[in-house]
């Protein structure tokens, strides 16, 4: 059996990444969740929660990109889907971010011998965040063959799947999708915001596929 490293967020795609993970038993997994700074700082706990409940060890790595991050916009900003979808790069995109994020779970698979890392990105992604396309990954491999002993695979499953269908496979397997997190927002309270572009995003997402999101589903804005 072989060990796998899931980039744990918080939110939707890696939850459902992790969880289809463990249904596949076929490897011993391990979740790593980093916080570099982000205003939704909910999600930590949520990927805590997430790895508790299908019960694969968690870490959690913390690095101050606040820095790097301070000029981003404020989360509410209130866009429609299409001006979110024609956006060349998001306003909500962090330098290099999957970069760090790839090269701290290479770190922790030289250290306990991990054979593949999983990070959640969807088709939705690549047209607005430069790290999530497929050209990106396929270098990442390469430096992951060359740079490490460990030598592990970056697996992206969702590269080339809409959000929908990541939330529809969640709903297949019993994902708790009730203790996810997207939103945005800093908001101190457990309701997303309802208005930045991870929050339209998600409820199209869930309305796509005929569903009710949970979360939104017990808001009354």
């Amino acid at each position: 059996m072989g060990i796998s490293i899931v980039l744990l967020s918080g939110g939707i795609d890696s939850t459902v990444a992790l969880a289809e993970e463990v249904a596949r038993d076929d490897s011993e997994i391990h979740a790593l969740t980093v916080s570099y700074g982000q205003r939704h700082v909910r999600e930590v706990g949520a990927a805590r929660f997430i790895a508790e409940h299908y019960g694969v060890p968690w870490r959690h790595v913390e690095i101050d990109l606040s820095w790097a991050t301070a000029h981003l916009a404020a989360p509410e900003q209130c866009r429609t889907l299409e001006e979110i979808r024609k956006e060349k790069i998001s306003p909500a995109y962090v330098p290099a971010r999957n970069t760090l994020l790839i090269s701290l779970a290479l770190v922790y698979s030289d250290a306990i011998g991990a054979e593949k890392i999983i990070l959640s990105a969807n088709a939705g992604d690549g047209h607005a965040f430069p790290d999530c396309r497929p050209e990106f990954f396929a270098a990442m491999n390469t430096a992951a063959k060359i740079g490490t002993t460990s030598r592990p695979r970056i697996v992206a499953p969702y590269l080339h799947k809409a959000k929908s269908e990541v939330v529809w496979r969640g709903h297949l397997i019993g994902v708790p999708f009730a203790q996810t997190v997207s939103c945005y927002s800093d908001r101190t309270d457990s309701n997303p915001c309802g208005k930045c572009d991870a929050c339209l995003l998600r409820l199209d997402a869930f309305q796509s596929t005929g569903l009710v999101d949970p979360l939104f589903y017990l808001v009354d804005w």
